[in-house]
Formats: structure tokens, C-alpha cells, sequence
């Protein structure tokens, strides 16, 4: 929050910490929010009840943006930063919470809710060669070897973006004690297995990703969207890919109409690994559906799991 937001609130708030607000329990009932006096902020007077002020009044997600290293490496190659490639290689779909964005469904919509887990965002894709000789060269390669995969292989986090040059690098550079995206792509050979035009997006999980959110004893990857071509996969392809590639993909937790669970987000309170608490879902619909340019795609978050991540020291702020 912004400081003239922030003067508003006491120093001894419960939901002020620094410049963040965060969630809390007060006098049993879970706060998510704020109250200050509206003729503090004259831009929101005239806005009608249930108007989303956050961004007139600057308030935003806390998101940290990881701190990448300049160079990285993969499987003996150089891998840098690339930034005029967000086209081929975007970076995932915003987002919010579901109670702002039910006007992106119809009660009728067959929809499918997956577990939301708590580690850090990766994307991985394979994006087309831009110079002629080079993409001449990848086709003579690909008659000699069936096997090859033409393209260049990027590598990102949720904001950042690396390319695969090939070139041998000496230096080594660490991220979350050694780079977990670098990792997690080697360990499930993702260069072999994502093709031209593809974008695996997904969560990495494992020790020492988010403190109290383990998930499971080792560094694993799990996909909640693949996109090929620019064309994001419908609910059942996106089985159909990560079987095929030998992918894990989110917990799915239910199928069913938007109607069935509209309201009701909250009765999928229990994780699917064991000794976690429950995150959130997140329920888009089967059939990838896009309403007034928005994704029919949106998140419920567990205020349960706010408090028990702000407790654990965790890195998740709202």
C-alpha cells in the first residue's frame, strides 16, 4: 500500500505490517481487507458499492520479483536474459479472485476446479527461429536426426525470461540455493519435450521453495496450462499433453457446472498432499472460453491459508 493509505491505519494494526497489509483474524471473523474513513480519498467517493478501488488507491499484490542472475546454465549451455520474445513467449494469464470475476461464467459452464499450490511460477517453451540460415540449418537437422528439436528453448519465471544459446559457460550462478527453473527443466527434460510453438506454464514445489509448503520431499514440477501456438489447451487436451510428455499436472479436484460450486469454493479445504494446508483453487472452464477479453479463469484463496503462511514467515502477501 502506498503511504497516504498506509497513514490510515494505526501502527498497532493488526493487518499493517511495514509497508503491506495483510490478512487477519479479528475477534473470530477472517478480515481481508481494510476500513478507512472515504473522505480520505476523494477519487473513491464517487464510486459506486462494490467498485474495485485498488488500483485508484494504489494498492497491489505484493509479488517480489525473483532475483534471476544475469547468465544462467543448462545442460553445459548458456542461457540469458531475452526480453523482445514476450510475444512467442508470454508471460502467464492475470488473474483474481473469483469474487470479482464471476461475470466470467455462466452457471451452465462445465467447469473443472484444480488445487492452487504454493511454490514458485516457471514457463518453459520453444519458440521459432527468426534468421533464415538458421532455421535452413534446423531443417537439414531434423532430416539426420528425427530427434532434433528446431527453435530456441527458453526458460523463465513468472517475469523473467532466459533463451538457450548453446554456448559453453564457466561461471556458475545460484538462485534458491542453485536455480530451481534450470533444475526442474533438466530433471523432466523439458528441452526434449516441449515443441515449436509450445508454453508449459506450471508450479515447482519442493524443499526450500516456500517455508511450510513443501508439497513433497524433492524439487517437482506441476503444469496448470499449456499453450501451443498461442491457443491455451482445453481442459481434457491438457490431460491428454501431460500424459503424453510424462508431466505431472495440478491436483484435479472436481468437474462439474459453474453452478455447483458458485459460492461454495470453500468446501475444497483439504490438500491433496499431506500435512499442508489447503491454498486455494482455482476453476476455469473445461472448454478454454475468453468473456470481454478476460479468461473465464479465476482463483479462490483459503483465508485459513493467509494466516497460517503470514505465522510461517511465508513469502505470500495480498
Amino acid at each position: 500500500a502506498p503511504e497516504r493509505v498506509q497513514t490510515t491505519l494505526r501502527g498497532d494494526s493488526k493487518v499493517r505490517v511495514g509497508e503491506r497489509i495483510k490478512a487477519a483474524k479479528i475477534r473470530g471473523v477472517y478480515s481481508e481487507g481494510m476500513v478507512a474513513p472515504i473522505n480520505d480519498f476523494p477519487a473513491v467517493i464517487t464510486q459506486r458499492v462494490g467498485t474495485d478501488v485498488s488500483e485508484l488507491l494504489g494498492c497491489t499484490k505484493h509479488d517480489p520479483d525473483a532475483n534471476l542472475p544475469e547468465v544462467l546454465r543448462i545442460n553445459g549451455g548458456k542461457v540469458k536474459p531475452a526480453k523482445d520474445r514476450n510475444m512467442e513467449f508470454p508471460r502467464y494469464t492475470k488473474f483474481t479472485h473469483v469474487a470479482r470475476s464471476a461475470f466470467l461464467f455462466d452457471p451452465e459452464d462445465a467447469v473443472v476446479v484444480t488445487e492452487k499450490l504454493h511454490g514458485t511460477s516457471a514457463r518453459y517453451g520453444r519458440v521459432a527461429s527468426t534468421g533464415f540460415l538458421r532455421r535452413l540449418w534446423e531443417a537439414a537437422r531434423r532430416i539426420v536426426d528425427r530427434s532434433f528439436r528446431p527453435g530456441t528453448f527458453f526458460v523463465g519465471s513468472r517475469n523473467v525470461d532466459f533463451a538457450q544459446t548453446g554456448r559453453p559457460q564457466r561461471e556458475g550462478h545460484t538462485f534458491y540455493g542453485t536455480n530451481v527453473y534450470v533444475k526442474t527443466a533438466e530433471k523432466y527434460d523439458l528441452q526434449a519435450k516441449v515443441r515449436l510453438g509450445e508454453v508449459v506454464y506450471g508450479e515447482i514445489v519442493g524443499p526450500g521453495i516456500q517455508k511450510g509448503w513443501e508439497y513433497t520431499p524433492t524439487l517437482t514440477f506441476w503444469v496448470y496450462d499449456v499453450s501451443i501456438n498461442g491457443r491455451f489447451l482445453d481442459d481434457n487436451e491438457l490431460d491428454d499433453y501431460c500424459s503424453a510428455r510424462g508431466l505431472n499436472r495440478v491436483p484435479v479436484l472436481d468437474r462439474g457446472r459453474y453452478a455447483d460450486f458458485d459460492g461454495r469454493l470453500d468446501m475444497f479445504g483439504t490438500s491433496t498432499f499431506p500435512d499442508t494446508i489447503c491454498e486455494g483453487v482455482v476453476i476455469r472452464t473445461q472448454k478454454e472460453t475468453v468473456v470481454a477479453g478476460q479468461r473465464a479463469l479465476a482463483k479462490f484463496v483459503r483465508p485459513e491459508y493467509r494466516i497460517a503462511n503470514d505465522k510461517a514467515g511465508g513469502s505470500e502477501w495480498h
